[in-house]
């Protein structure tokens, strides 16, 4: 299962968005059922709610641990781990904008 926080600060005034928002968190990504597999890929269940066949991809730890990369041949990039035990790993990416827009964008995922 997964769980999305958006916290989004602009102009002095700070958004959070949780779960689904209109236009930010398709209800088709947030059904799907991710596996971090031993052999370092990621393989994904859709849910009920279908919008493309989700992409194949990697992962693998990078800065001692504290950081997840992820890859496939259309995309690389690498997430801050916030929290990571047997049931529970935590991902956060933040981004800034040149006009003083930050957005923090943290996935929960818990095991089932």
């Amino acid at each position: 299962m997964q769980r999305v926080t958006q916290v989004i600060t602009t102009g002095g005034l700070t958004t959070t968005n949780t779960s689904s928002p209109a236009g930010l968190f398709p209800s088709c990504t947030l059904d799907y059922i991710k596996h971090f597999n031993a052999d370092r890929t990621v393989t994904i269940d859709d849910g009920p709610f279908i919008c493309q066949p989700p992409a194949a991809y990697t992962w693998d730890f990078a800065a001692n641990e504290t950081e997840m990369v992820f890859s496939s041949p259309s995309f690389s990039y690498r997430s801050k781990i916030a929290a990571l035990t047997a049931t529970t790993l935590e991902l956060v990416d933040s981004d800034a904008f040149p006009d003083g827009t930050t957005i923090v964008q943290t996935a929960a995922y818990v095991a089932k």
